[in-house]
């Protein structure tokens, strides 16, 4: 008897099914995928850590890998969780005091409504604000349950990501579509731009915001720590930065006529914690790769309104992982074309 199909056709019918299949379980998974990302982010950063603890320790791999899971858990999730609980008190005990944001409103609209065509701008917005950070507390407190999943199933891929180590990446180099040696060259930039955009960034975002708060005790502005936290992350951001948390408050340093904290804060930002960023990304392009300012500005455009804050970070990795496959691709294909083509011509 005859197979209705053919060799030909079964194979396409088979790849058919598999690409269903796996589209149908990237979307269903579609929520998730912050913490597969993640996963690869912690897995790049801390891989050296948990080879080292094998090599040099002799620890076994289950013990190595719970261990350097916890060690980036202390380092990178556990502050990133509590400046965000930090941040909703304080969003919080804003948005319980209207009378004060009103206060703020009337003195901001005596140093310079006078400036401005609609005085009546400065309340709208600072009342804008407010409403829009009793919205966000609500969807922090309601999404608190899948935050904690998040971080729970990224743990459990990173821990088997790193106790298979050997065994994954060498899976990746089997499927990924890049020829062995390109998908070494792939993995080694990968690692480097992850440094870049973890490390490198994250280095400048401490030292800023260590800057402001240094700033805000110097000049008797209160919630040093906290405005300096608040710095750090925002410092993630391009060009704007820790500015935004500097500049207000020496704006409503003004209103309040307390003269010297107000142009004193100012000064000292944009002469020491925006000039720092330069300086300190000079040293690290040396070590790491050069991220240049665009991949990040578009990230963060691309990243906010897909993972939240941790944007920040997933955007300028994204784009980065993109422009890296782009240049393997012209690397490895259109070069080598028009390569050819010269040698049919000569």
């Amino acid at each position: 008897m005859s197979t209705v199909y053919t060799s030909s056709q079964r194979k396409y019918f088979t790849l058919a099914i598999v690409i269903f299949l796996a589209g149908f379980l990237l979307y269903a998974i579609r929520n998730i995928f912050s913490a597969a990302l993640g996963a690869i982010i912690l897995y790049c950063l801390f891989k050296p850590i948990y080879i080292y603890l094998i090599d040099n320790f002799k620890l076994n791999k289950s013990f190595s890998a719970l261990l350097t899971c916890f060690l980036s858990f202390i380092i990178i999730i556990f502050p990133l969780t509590t400046f965000s609980w930090m941040l909703v008190a304080k969003i919080k005990e804003i948005s319980n005091q209207p009378k004060e944001i009103l206060l703020i409103a009337e003195k901001l609209k005596l140093l310079i409504g006078k400036y401005i065509s609609n005085p009546q701008f400065i309340e709208e917005t600072l009342l804008s604000i407010r409403k829009w950070g009793i919205s966000a507390i609500t969807d922090v407190l309601s999404s608190t349950f899948d935050i904690v999943l998040i971080i729970v199933l990224m743990y459990f891929v990173l821990y088997y990501m790193f106790y298979h180590y050997s065994k994954f990446e060498e899976t990746l180099i089997k499927y990924v579509p890049f020829s062995r040696e390109n998908s070494l060259k792939f993995g080694i930039e990968l690692n480097r731009m992850t440094r870049s955009n973890i490390i490198g960034q994250g280095f400048i975002a401490i030292v800023q915001g260590f800057l402001v708060g240094v700033g805000f005790i110097i000049f008797g502005i209160k919630d040093a720590f906290f405005w300096g936290v608040i710095s750090t992350f925002l410092s993630f951001l391009p060009f704007v930065g820790s500015s935004l948390v500097f500049i207000p408050a020496g704006i409503v340093s003004l209103a309040y006529g307390e003269y010297t904290a107000g142009i004193g804060i100012i000064l000292w930002g944009f002469l020491f914690v925006t000039t720092i960023d330069n300086v300190i990304r000079f040293f690290i392009n040396q070590k790491y790769a050069d991220t240049h300012p665009l991949v990040t500005v578009i990230g963060v455009v691309i990243g906010l309104p897909l993972f939240g804050v941790l944007g920040i970070v997933y955007g300028p990795f994204l784009v980065s992982f993109f422009l890296l496959t782009v240049s393997i691709y012209e690397k490895t294909y259109i070069d080598k074309r028009n390569d050819d083509k010269l040698h049919h011509v000569y």
